[in-house]
């Protein structure tokens, strides 16, 4: 998980954003609300991966994750 500022400073300099991440926060605030409430709901079906560290770090929770899920 990552609040949708954060995200947004990060591709801020980096690129030309696409259609999908030119939305206004509010669309991503929404969706975020829309994981979490379905992650309450079934959290099996769910990993929350704190997006919040480097790069190198997320990709390391991330596979460690899904091979704790038996993804991989």
């Amino acid at each position: 998980m990552i609040q949708p500022w954060i995200a947004a400073q990060r591709l801020a300099g980096v690129r030309m954003p696409d259609r999908f991440e030119s939305q206004p926060q509010s669309f991503f605030e929404t969706v975020s609300s829309g994981y979490a409430r379905r992650m309450k709901e079934t959290p099996k079906r769910f990993i929350r991966i704190n997006a919040n560290q480097t790069p190198e770090k997320v990709w390391l929770d991330v596979d460690a994750a899904m091979k704790a899920k038996v993804f991989l």
